[in-house]
């Protein structure tokens, strides 16, 4: 992952909502928003809402799993939040993720990108780029400018490099990186590296491979997951981790005393599991994420 190209992408994108939002708002901030005789559910919706030319995006995006069937082979690190369901979650996760994984556009700007809220966000990172989804209902878009057509998709231009597909859900992030993903959806071969996500169900899931630059708790493993879920008044979290190994473990161990979770072990994989506090969960991802 190359954190520099991130953060001058996140700046470049900060820059260019600031200076919109004093005129007219954030640039796809047009057209109409969805209505109280419109479709109540982002899957009942009709993607033609959008009015935009080409091919759209019309994926299944309910999990971890979902993001990965659209996530090309070299994804390392990817993380899914479904935004409506812990008001504590959304609020830790908004707070810690974009420092370490920027840009994180769809945690910071869910209410601002686009005349409807954000309802699920994901972003991956992949061949030193990366990609973000964002689970909307369609609005009218009335684009007049030039698009880049790849694939009867079409790319439309937002600022610098980056650019959108609109869909179900819409992509955002750098040209290459959307093309990759459209290479994907199209019947591409999807990421297998990521597996310990699959059929798994939590409200913020993560994962990402282990031995690479800025891989979480220090990347001494081959593969990691961490589910977390409201489970009440708590936060239910749940991790894993493909034999670990090194310093790693001392790390997983000192996390555990800390925030009073559990330690068990099944074969090559090590399960930290335990309920904390919402007070505590933004000192949790903090600690898991860390390099």
């Amino acid at each position: 992952m190359n954190q520099k190209e991130f953060a001058k992408a996140f700046a470049i994108f900060v820059g260019a909502v600031m200076v919109l939002s004093a005129f007219a708002g954030f640039v796809l901030r047009s057209g109409d928003v969805e209505t109280r005789s419109g479709p109540e559910s982002v899957e009942t919706a009709l993607l033609s809402a959008f009015g935009v030319r080409g091919n759209l995006v019309d994926m299944s995006f309910s999990s971890m799993q979902d993001l990965l069937e659209m996530c090309p082979e070299s994804t390392t690190f990817a993380y899914w939040i479904d935004l409506e369901a812990s008001q504590n979650i959304t609020d830790a996760a908004a707070s810690v993720i974009p420092e370490i994984y920027p840009p994180a556009a769809g945690l910071i700007y869910r209410d601002k990108m686009y005349p409807t809220e954000i309802r699920r966000e994901a972003s991956v990172f992949f061949n030193d780029t990366w990609a973000e989804f964002h689970w909307v209902m369609p609005f009218s878009y009335n684009y007049q400018g030039l698009v880049i057509p790849y694939n009867d998709f079409m790319i439309v231009p937002a600022t610098g490099d980056l650019g959108r597909v609109f869909g179900r859900p819409t992509l955002f992030g750098p040209e290459g990186a959307l093309k990759q993903i459209i290479d994907v959806i199209l019947g591409g071969f999807p990421t297998d590296r990521l597996t310990l996500a699959y059929d798994e169900v939590a409200d913020l899931q993560i994962a990402g491979v282990g031995g690479v630059e800025n891989a979480p708790l220090g990347g001494g493993y081959d593969e990691f997951y961490a589910g977390i879920s409201q489970r009440g008044n708590g936060i239910y979290v749940s991790c894993r981790f493909m034999s670990p190994y090194g310093n790693t473990l001392t790390r997983i161990q000192t996390l555990a005393t800390k925030y009073k979770m559990s330690i068990s072990r099944d074969g090559s994989i090590l399960r930290l599991d335990g309920t904390v506090p919402p007070e505590e969960l933004k000192g949790v991802i903090a600690d898991l994420l860390a390099p």
